[in-house]
């Protein structure tokens, strides 16, 4: 047989007109995609999107092409209301008509997989990349991963919303993310829809989070809810209306367990249980309390914690927060950092060691 090459064709190898017509690429190319087929060790099926993008350089056609010649499909799922559809390699939803508008367009909308290396980040209206992609790569669940909003202008596809994902996604050495493609009439329409889409986002507030956690089974989240509760507290479930924890208590009781120990927070909550009255229950429940209160029983793990109970229902609440707040301006001032916390702990333990001997006196350190 002669030798391939790029000008060879099927007639010349011996196939009839009707065979060469259902053929989709030249002898040059099927042997040049056997060959990459070969050195990859796994079939056409298997293609990667770098592989379609290699290839399609070497056949000359452009990757979209190629992905409908190869007849490729994807098999990733795209999510869509009341149902579940699957790409194929052009984008289409398998089964969808090759001629018209895709099933998978609305409201000049479409989702595609796309590679990362085409997603092009515009510094002239996009967010500073910050540290949080880090955590992103470490804990990343593609279940909880979102679409990226990507823009398509000029013939290039640009991040919207998701660069941290983004960035996440190219840590972990990942080649592909699902993104929602909406086309834009210039780069100015392109920063309002960033505006928008980054504009009176809804957080989720601690209490939210918290439950959230307890529901999921979070070991962490069911311990701190079984302190809480044995010294007869109760956590206000959201959107409830009730008595109970608030978003800034559940947040600083949170923060309690993480810095110190489960110890140290069931030392402040029986200080709270034995030290709340009426009078001074939205103080106490307050975080520049209980933070206070958790700064103080860390630095003193053998403190009396009846006589810190029984000051705290006496204490002139106003005195001790006026010094506190004195002190940590003192401290800024000085600029060695504020801590509002630190400095009622200070403040409380002034009260606790009043008239008491030395070798009973506690410290803030």
């Amino acid at each position: 047989m002669a030798r391939i090459t790029k000008t060879t064709t099927w007639q010349e190898l011996g196939c009839t007109d009707k065979e060469a017509k259902n053929r989709h690429f030249s002898p040059f190319q099927a042997l040049s995609i056997r060959r990459f087929q070969k050195e990859r060790k796994y079939g056409i099926d298997r293609f990667k999107s770098t592989d379609i993008q290699q290839l399609s350089k070497v056949l000359g056609h452009e990757p979209e092409s190629l992905r409908d010649r190869l007849g490729l499909e994807r098999r990733r799922p795209v999510a869509m209301v009341g149902t579940v559809a699957y790409l194929n390699m052009s984008g289409k939803p398998r089964g969808a008509p090759k001629n018209g508008k895709p099933s998978n367009t609305k409201h000049g909308l479409r989702v595609e997989w796309l590679p990362l290396d085409l997603l092009i980040v515009d510094p002239d209206y996009q967010r500073a990349l910050k540290g949080k992609f880090q955590q992103y790569t470490t804990e990343w669940d593609w279940r909880a991963c979102s679409a990226l909003t990507v823009s398509s202008r000029d013939g290039h596809f640009y991040v919207v919303d998701g660069l941290q994902r983004k960035s996440a996604l190219e840590n972990k050495g990942e080649s592909e993310v699902l993104c929602v493609i909406v086309d834009v009439q210039n780069k100015e329409d392109e920063a309002e829809l960033f505006c928008k889409c980054n504009v009176d986002r809804t957080q989720l507030s601690s209490l939210e989070k918290f439950w959230a956690k307890v529901e999921a089974g979070s070991r962490n989240g069911r311990e701190i809810l079984g302190i809480v509760q044995a010294f007869d507290f109760c956590i206000k479930r959201p959107g409830v209306q009730q008595d109970g924890c608030s978003n800034g208590t559940i947040s600083s009781i949170a923060k309690i367990d993480e810095a110190f120990s489960q110890g140290v927070l069931s030392q402040v909550m029986k200080v709270l249980s034995d030290g709340v009255t009426k009078d001074n229950r939205s103080q106490l429940l307050s975080s520049f309390y209980i933070g206070g209160i958790a700064y103080l029983c860390r630095c003193n793990r053998e403190i009396d914690i009846e006589r810190l109970s029984s000051k705290l229902q006496t204490m002139n609440f106003d005195a001790c927060t006026a010094k506190a707040k004195r002190l940590n301006n003192e401290s800024k001032s000085l600029g060695l950092g504020g801590g509002g916390a630190k400095y009622f702990a200070q403040a409380l333990a002034d009260v606790y060691n009043y008239r008491l001997k030395k070798s009973d006196k506690v410290d803030v350190v």
